[in-house]
Parts: structure tokens; sequence; C-alpha cells
């Protein structure tokens, strides 16, 4: 079987890409968006078991991340005022 990106060399590793099942051939490999799927699902592995200890204070838009003021709330009184943190419990 040849590789299904070159068409040229035979193909001798199995990736994934995109969600997609791919043979390919050693050079072919190291293209990016290539990879096993190990690297993504060891990031959301991380990001589970780690959860608590990369919430920001503050959204992308500026607002009260209510995610952050539930599992730091003393933090989150010295960071927002009162009214600040019940607006954003009640959205």
């Amino acid at each position: 079987m040849f590789c299904e990106i070159c068409q040229k060399n035979p193909a001798d590793i199995g990736v994934v890409t995109d969600g997609i099942y791919l043979h390919v051939c050693s050079s072919c490999r190291p293209l990016p968006g290539v990879s096993s799927g190990h690297a993504k699902w060891a990031r959301t592995i991380d990001m589970e078991d780690h959860e608590a200890d990369i919430q920001q204070p503050r959204n992308k838009d500026g607002s009260v991340n209510t995610r952050f003021a539930k599992l730091y709330p003393d933090k989150a009184r010295v960071i927002f005022s009162e009214k600040e943190i019940r607006d954003a419990n009640r959205n």
C-alpha cells in the first residue's frame, strides 16, 4: 500500500489526521496536523484532571467567570464586588 498523502512511498505508519485514519510513509508523518491522536487525548485528560488549576477570574469578554467564583469564593470576593458576583450568577 502506498502513502495516502504523497502516493509515492510505501506506507509504514498509521496516523489520524482531522479524525481520519491514514496510512502514511515516514517522510510524510511529520506534516502539520498529522498525529496519532494521543496528544489531543492527553491534553483532554489533563484539562479534566486540572480544571480547577487553569480557571481564570474573567472570561475573554471581561465578564466574571462563574466557575472561578464557585471554585475560589475567597479569591473571587477580593477580585470582584458582591454585585458583580450576584449579576454573574443570575446569567
